[in-house]
């Protein structure tokens, strides 16, 4: 699928019906972003206001996993989001106001998740419009915002993990012995990003120069959604072993893999 640029995030969730459109081979686009020098390709003409596509704007993939895969309420369960840029250098995102803070979108409207055993009902994601920052970005190392600095490079992918907080909400919003489908909202994007590493775009402790002017704003590239069965909590007795902390858009698991 191709990334488009847009100035605003209203843009991005107006236009993703008709750029959902277009489909491309996946390998193709791989190819050409990591393996070729730039060159400028038409990828496709827009149906809307936007500007021609080109291979000089970044590309990222996600897709949506939980471990384990079978969901135990009041269990332990992480929700992981694999991350892939297809481009030819890397790029550092600002991941705060995103899908990849799963602290905060996993109850935010990021995703959705209906109930395949009740007749595809919606369940409930959203209990908050998320905690409020300033609109001044500060890069420097230590600050409030650093957490949110995640660097993505060509051709490895990044897992982004936190604990999936349906299994542990207090009103209980999955029914065991449902099965449930789990996706990304649509339009779901980066608006906040710069080229280079971490070590290229963070600045020391006291430096509190705000981000630079960003890029156009990436829209995600969205794996499938997933289905997972719910069993019952466990027997009394058994004590659960501790969900793991998250990261606050930190990387948790990174590995190497060819794209």
């Amino acid at each position: 699928m191709a990334i488009e640029a847009f100035s605003t995030r209203e843009e991005v969730r107006g236009s993703f019906r008709s750029v959902r459109q277009v489909t491309l081979e996946a390998d193709y686009v791989s190819q050409l972003a990591i393996y070729q020098p730039y060159k400028p390709q038409m990828l496709f003409q827009s149906h809307c206001h936007c500007t021609t596509q080109t291979m000089s704007n970044p590309a990222i993939s996600v897709n949506i996993a939980l471990e384990p895969a079978t969901v135990t309420l009041g269990a332990t369960c992480s929700i992981i989001l694999s991350t892939t840029l297809l481009y030819p250098t890397p790029i550092t995102i600002y991941t705060w106001p995103t899908v990849f803070n799963l602290d905060l979108s996993q109850i935010r409207k990021n995703f959705w998740c209906i109930d395949l055993s009740n007749n595809n009902e919606s369940v409930r994601l959203e209990l908050t419009k998320g905690g409020k920052r300033s609109g001044y970005i500060c890069r420097e190392l230590g600050s409030f915002h650093d957490p949110f600095f995640v660097t993505l490079e060509p051709g490895k992918a990044v897992d982004i993990t936190a604990p999936f907080v349906l299994t542990t909400r207090l009103d209980k919003p999955l029914v065991a012995g449902h099965r449930y489908r789990f996706g990304f909202s649509e339009g779901e994007c980066v608006g906040d990003w710069m080229h280079g590493t971490r070590e290229d775009v963070m600045l020391p402790s006291g430096d509190r120069s705000p981000m630079d002017s960003s890029g156009p704003y990436i829209m995600l590239d969205v794996g499938p959604p997933i289905e997972f069965e719910v069993l019952e909590s466990e027997p009394l007795g058994h004590e659960p072993q501790q969900a793991p902390t998250s990261t606050h858009g930190r990387l948790m698991h990174e590995t190497n893999r060819c794209s």
